[in-house]
């Protein structure tokens, strides 16, 4: 697939550690989106990845049959995290993606690698003079096939919708603990 130069300019005081450059390096698609807030990354990626509301699960609902569409796996959003359950050591799943990289309150790389794509989602914690702290959640996507940039068009409008409401949920901070949610009856869980 065709390669565009993709760059991500490193906040002030934040350092882009090596395996999330290389994902920048072959990446065909980056968004970044940005939220300011008191959590810690713990805190931030529990409220981001339990964020789950009826919504979300009928937009994962769709992505599962496009996906069956092009013959792709459709996994959906699986269970809640309090910060505590926030993995940190490589190799770990986090609903259906798999952590490459986690560094305490400064970023976290987690992947998922499919036929036609793979995607990461990288945060990089930007420490502010306030107390507070800069969450920069980025989605790289590279095309491995003609199925990726036409299945990432599918769903691009709906991504940033879904990735901008969880990155709001995650500078809320953590939520309580919850059971795990019953995907068999979310709707739109796989």
């Amino acid at each position: 697939m065709s390669k565009k130069t993709i760059t991500w300019q490193a906040p002030e005081g934040v350092r882009i550690v090596p395996e999330i450059q290389a994902c920048i390096d072959v990446a065909n698609h980056l968004d970044v989106k940005t939220a300011d807030s008191p959590a810690s990354m713990r805190e931030f990626l529990s409220g981001m990845f339990s964020y789950s509301p009826v919504w979300v699960r009928a937009m994962f609902g769709i992505r599962k049959y496009v996906a069956k569409v092009f013959g792709l796996p459709h996994e959906g959003l699986d269970k809640s995290y309090t910060p505590e359950e926030i993995p940190m050591e490589p190799g770990a799943l986090v609903d259906f993606f798999t952590l490459v990289h986690g560094e305490e309150d400064a970023n976290y790389l987690l992947e998922v690698d499919d036929k036609h794509l793979a995607a990461q989602l990288a945060l990089l914690v930007q420490p502010l003079d306030n107390g507070m702290n800069r969450f920069h959640v980025g989605t790289l996507v590279r095309y491995k096939d003609w199925r990726g940039p036409v299945y990432f068009s599918l769903i691009k409008p709906f991504h940033h919708l879904i990735v901008r409401a969880m990155v709001k949920a995650g500078a809320r901070g953590a939520h309580p603990q919850r059971p795990e949610r019953n995907v068999a009856d979310s709707a739109g869980a796989a």
